[in-house]
């Protein structure tokens, strides 16, 4: 008997959500507002698609152009982010759970020169204590994250005086209470 419940209950969700996933594009302006408050720069989105990637449903992002802070150029470009929620805790706890973050197609230019690092021409900023920046704390809490079919230019006379590509980059971080597996 628990088990036709819970079947059922899981067919409701599934059809509910299938109803909404094409009404996500919709919110784009929103998702574009939340990533620049979160990134503290001007991030602009070219399409969202909902689906189900696996039995999880996942929502991605497509044409991430995250811009310099005053918004004069694009600073990192992402193909796609797509990002899959627990459908399981989500229901238990009523609210969206994220569970794994995947980039794909990344095309990220890092230099190093006079002991400071740039992304894009655009110097990193120091934080003072790691636990401070959000978004490195929000990418610690995935389960796991992925980095997908990405380019990177490292220019680092430290090592070698010819920029160093990196193309068709794969990595995976996985995390579980208190471990991190590469």
């Amino acid at each position: 008997m628990l088990l036709a419940f819970f079947t059922i209950a899981l067919a409701f969700v599934v059809s509910v959500a299938r109803l909404f996933f094409p009404l996500f594009d919709q919110y784009r302006g929103d998702i574009e507002r939340w990533a620049s408050e979160e990134l503290g720069r001007p991030v602009k989105v070219r399409e969202i698609v909902a689906d189900w990637g696996g039995w999880q449903p996942r929502i991605r992002i497509k044409g991430v152009d995250i811009y310099t802070k005053e918004g004069s150029r694009v600073w990192v470009k992402l193909e796609e982010v797509q990002l899959y929620f627990r459908l399981f805790e989500s229901i238990r706890y009523r609210r969206l759970r994220a569970g794994t973050l995947s980039i794909v197609g990344a095309d990220i230019d890092v230099k190093y020169q006079n002991g400071e690092y740039s992304i894009g021409g655009v110097p990193v900023e120091r934080e003072a204590h790691l636990e401070e920046n959000k978004l490195f704390h929000w990418l610690a809490q995935r389960e796991k994250f992925v980095i997908t079919r990405s380019r990177i230019n490292w220019d680092d006379a430290r090592i070698s005086h010819e920029v160093l590509k990196l193309h068709q980059i794969d990595l995976l971080l996985a995390t579980a209470p208190g471990r991190y597996r590469l």
